[in-house]
């Protein structure tokens, strides 16, 4: 019940600020979307992220994490 909570209040604060908010609003409703979803699943963010750097980077069959972003920066070299 909480994620779909979570993803209609991210849908109507995306179309109150896109609507309403000051110019460029598209900008401010996409800040403010991402905003609410941090703010209610920090957790789900801290760890889907460093995933989907390991499978965008095709290294998670070989377990490879990178520390720093300064290597895929560079990448592939």
């Amino acid at each position: 019940m909480f994620v779909p909570v979570v993803i209609v209040i991210a849908a109507i604060t995306f179309a109150l600020w896109f609507a309403f908010g000051p110019a460029p609003s598209l900008s401010f409703a996409f800040v403010t979307t991402v905003s609410v979803l941090l703010i209610a699943c920090p957790c789900a963010m801290g760890l889907a992220t460093p995933t989907a750097i390991m499978v965008s980077t095709g290294k998670a069959e070989m377990g490879v994490l990178f520390r720093k972003g300064r290597r895929l920066r560079r990448w592939p070299r």
